[in-house]
């Protein structure tokens, strides 16, 4: 980590308090509404500007998708950790639905599939 966590403690003081938090609002506040959208102002010219001397590390670009790491799989082996109790009180109409948040994407299972081997 390039910068210093600050001095603010774990929960008695809200982040107004730390210094280091203070520190970077006011340096962000420095920034001209022009600055973020010239495109003669690349993004690590700035971080080195309102930075510079705490260090400024930028590391490679990375794609950033919106998709889900869900698979029926991935549920499966979730399911598989549950009590049989528990897989009783998940059954719907005889079989066990699981809908991810992200995608939208329902998984269904049969109770049996999710029995230990034996």
């Amino acid at each position: 980590p390039d910068l210093h966590g600050g001095d603010g403690d774990t929960g008695s003081r809200p982040h107004g308090d730390d210094d280091a938090w203070v520190e970077a609002r006011s340096l962000v506040e420095t920034i001209d509404a022009d600055e973020l959208t010239d495109p003669l102002v690349g993004t690590e010219r700035l971080l080195f500007r309102l930075f510079h001397e705490r260090g400024v590390r930028v590391y490679e670009p990375r794609a950033v998708f919106d998709r889900c790491s869900c698979s029926r799989d991935k549920i499966k082996g979730v399911l598989k950790g549950f009590s049989a109790e528990e897989i009783e009180a998940s059954q719907e109409n005889g079989e066990i639905a699981v809908t991810c948040e992200f995608c939208s994407t329902t998984y269904r299972f049969e109770p049996a599939e999710l029995q230990p081997a034996e």
